[in-house]
């Protein structure tokens, strides 16, 4: 490297110039009356040469080859041509000569922002992170540079007027300012000249010119990326495009997008009451979709005028089919939109439905049976079950509503196409209520409502306000191929549901806890401003997305599942403790799980009565109390080896919590033990064996805990020859009560933790197990 310190003054400069430099010789090479240098690097056998930005910085530059050693050298004008030369002796003897003056142009390697002067030059190279001004702006035109060839590689960026004789390229990542107001046009856009013009379909167009544009018949038909700027109100499509992606060099994937040029800016912040930019599309915008990446929309700054195309990638599953849950994130779009054909026009999926599904008193033997099913809690049906709220559309006309949601049976690796009007206001999802059965009482689908995304954006569920009576959790199914899957969470900035992110196109099941709703129930109402553009854009280095303080609070978060299993055969129960929350069921705090995974376990927290399932479990810090128990419930599909394991602990110091095996009387610590293996001898669930336990510590939030008694458990239940009962007081007696009152069973609790209750004799049935004030039922097989 080179350093150059400035005299009487601390100012000190380094810059890499090669192996061993011995040489500095200063004059003035480009003729803008500044010193540039050349630097003898013998290491390397080759001339540095910087030129001078006029301030003492060196930020264009190149390499020229001796192709010997260099020893020394010297600048004069050699050939009389106006320019200067360097003249070097090399080691082997020889005396060798280059031109580097004007004349025949520079070749300018730039890698920092830098404005290039006018003039003429044989290449200029754009390097990742270099951004090329190509001279300064007058009147709104740049003008003044001439080049032999130019190529601004992945990660720089090019902006102004430049006339070509020989290539222009612009790589895939690299990016493009367009300040003219007819966008990439062959004799009014920012390239001229004869030479070829090679835009990459990977590479990202920024229009910042003033009032509108266009994007010019030059623009490739598919982009990165198209960014408006600061003072663009308007961009028209001139042809159709669209926003794609190919796989990047290092495998990794981003999201591409049309957004504000606040992207080229992380700084930038719109001022309050900024009217939002427009996108003229009329049918002529897609926003692609596929394995490497899913263009979005900027509806936060962007309204788009005409209808866009919105595509929809679904993965690959382990199964040929499998149920995704789907929501349009444009307006206009009916069942039969979503027929999708390949290349050649073959049919690839087509929606199926048929409204003899909803009155057959078996629907299961419908045929043909359905591939595509709505949700309605208030359904009338002859069971109370979850899965009773699922019917048929009646038709292929039917709309699809935005915010509204669908369950369909589709392939994977299936891209969907939905054409129609993209909304950049907010989105009221009503009519969300909770019906109780015909007895009264509430059934399993009691207030559960399929909802949805409904912009061509990620849709951040965290920064979403729920009214009063709507639970703040919301469930995601991911398929595992066929009717197996699990249901990934997210409340109160917890759970499975990675950044409470929601993608384009995804619905997403929220229940309804009050039934005391008013007259049309609930409203939902999901904002633009929910939205977020997570873009890694390699040209700016930059990441935009919404960021969230944490709330610091205890926490404990368990995964289930079988020996080896991948990430997504996992499931995972989560437990807090945090100021506001009771050991209640709490709209704000809890997430009560819509139902069981299929094909993959299931584990939850219990309430303390034990009737609700809970993914996420607030408690007050009252709770944290010595002896305090949270129950767990775990349901396997298959026997087998599974593992409890740990995958987030968050507990300050001095608090201690265990895990408690009533079967083996064994309690884990899980500061120390990560997992522990669960045996299971058939397929079912698990309820009162495993219990998460605080054997004290410091308790937030309190200047004196609370105790609580340890609830009364069963396990197993339903239970064969004998059942454990667990929470009943030393010396107190534990019944066991038949249908009819009578008591059938009696023994007495001891000091250890579980007392075994021998069932054998006994008729299967209904039981209930009862000890002090407390009492559980028992199913006897």
């Amino acid at each position: 490297s080179l350093t150059i310190a400035k005299l009487l003054t601390t100012r000190t400069i380094s810059t890499g110039v090669g192996s061993a430099p011995t040489q500095v010789c200063a004059a003035d090479i480009d003729g803008d009356d500044d010193r540039d240098l050349v630097v003898v690097c013998p290491g390397t056998s080759t001339l540095w040469i910087g030129v001078n930005d006029g301030t003492g910085l060196f930020t264009v530059s190149r390499t020229v080859a001796v192709g010997a050693v260099p020893q020394q050298a010297w600048l004069d004008d050699c050939d009389d041509d106006g320019d200067r030369d360097v003249v070097v002796r090399c080691a082997d003897g020889s005396v060798r000569t280059f031109e580097v003056g004007a004349p025949t142009g520079l070749d300018l390697i730039i890698s920092t922002p830098v404005t290039v002067p006018a003039g003429t030059y044989n290449s200029i190279t754009v390097l990742d992170s270099g951004v090329a001004t190509l001279s300064p702006i007058s009147g709104g035109v740049i003008a003044g540079i001439v080049v032999a060839s130019m190529r601004v590689k992945r990660g720089g960026v090019v902006k102004g007027n430049i006339q070509v004789s020989n290539a222009f390229v612009l790589e895939a990542g690299a990016t493009m300012e367009i300040a003219q107001a007819a966008g990439l046009h062959p004799t009014a856009g920012p390239i001229t000249g004869p030479g070829t013009v090679s835009l990459s379909p990977g590479a990202t167009y920024a229009y910042t010119g003033t009032g509108a544009q266009e994007t010019g018949s030059g623009l490739p038909p598919v982009v990165a990326g198209l960014l408006l700027g600061n003072d663009l109100t308007q961009l028209t499509l001139t042809n159709p495009v669209m926003l794609a992606i190919s796989p990047p060099p290092n495998g990794c994937c981003w999201e591409i997008l049309v957004c504000h040029a606040r992207m080229l800016d992380p700084n930038f912040t719109a001022l309050p009451g900024t009217p939002k930019k427009r996108v003229i599309s009329n049918g002529k915008l897609t926003l692609g979709s596929s394995a490497q990446g899913t263009a979005v929309l900027d509806v936060r700054n962007i309204e788009a005028i005409g209808d866009v195309t919105v595509q929809t990638w679904i993965s690959a599953m382990p199964e040929p089919r499998g149920y995704r849950h789907f929501s349009p994130p444009v307006d206009g779009v009916h069942l039969e939109d979503l027929v999708v054909t390949s290349a050649t026009g073959a049919p690839v999926y087509a929606p199926v439905v048929n409204p003899a599904f909803n009155t057959a008193a078996d629907p299961l033997s419908v045929r043909p049976y359905p591939t595509v099913f709505g949700f309605d809690e208030a359904r009338p049906a002859a069971t109370s079950g979850f899965a009773a709220g699922y019917y048929s559309p009646d038709a292929l006309t039917v709309p699809c509503p935005l915010g509204r949601g669908l369950s369909m049976y589709v392939p994977g690796k299936l891209t969907w196409s939905t054409t129609g009007l993209v909304t950049s206001d907010n989105v009221a999802i009503g009519g969300l209520t909770n019906t109780p059965g015909p007895t009264g009482a509430p059934t399993e689908r009691s207030g559960w409502h399929i909802a949805g995304n409904p912009f061509p954006s990620m849709l951040c569920w965290d920064s979403v306000t729920v009214p009063a009576g709507l639970s703040a959790a919301i469930f995601v199914w991911e398929s595992a191929g066929g009717v197996n899957g699990r249901y990934l969470t997210r409340a109160n900035g917890l759970g499975s549901l990675p950044g409470g992110l929601l993608g384009v196109g995804q619905a997403f099941f929220c229940r309804v806890t009050d039934p005391a709703t008013p007259p049309g129930g609930l409203t939902l109402v999901i904002e633009p401003e929910h939205t977020v553009i997570r873009s890694i854009n390699d040209a700016r280095k930059s990441i935009l997305s919404i960021i969230r303080r944490a709330v610091p609070r205890p926490l404990l978060t368990l995964t289930l599942g079988g020996a080896g299993a991948s990430a997504a055969a996992l499931d995972e129960t989560t437990v807090y403790f945090q100021g506001g929350a009771t050991a209640g069921l709490d709209d704000a705090f809890d997430g009560a799980k819509p139902g069981h995974n299929v094909g993959v376990p299931t584990l939850a927290t219990l309430s303390p009565d034990g009737a609700t399932e809970l993914a996420i479990n607030g408690l007050a810090a009252t709770d944290l109390a010595p002896g305090a128990t949270v129950e767990l419930l775990l349901d396997v599909p298959a026997p087998g080896a599974y593992a409890l394991r740990v995958s987030e602990l968050r507990f300050l110091d001095g608090q201690r919590v265990v895990l408690l095996d009533r079967l083996t009387g064994v309690r884990h610590d899980l500061l120390t033990s990560s997992a522990v293996s669960v045996q299971a001898t058939r397929a079912g669930e698990m309820r009162g064996r495993f219990a998460v336990e605080s054997t004290g510590g410091r308790v937030l939030g309190t200047a004196h805990a609370t105790s609580r008694t340890a609830p009364l458990t069963l396990f197993p239940n339903p239970a064969r020859d004998a059942v454990r009962v667990a929470g009943a007081a030393a010396g107190q007696r534990v019944q066991l009560l038949d249908g009819v009152g009578r008591v059938v069973r009696t023994a007495v609790a001891g000091a250890e933790p579980t007392r075994l209750l021998p069932l054998t004799g006994l008729a299967p049935g209904l039981y209930v197990v009862r000890s002090g004030a407390q009492a559980r039922r028992l199913v006897v097989e």
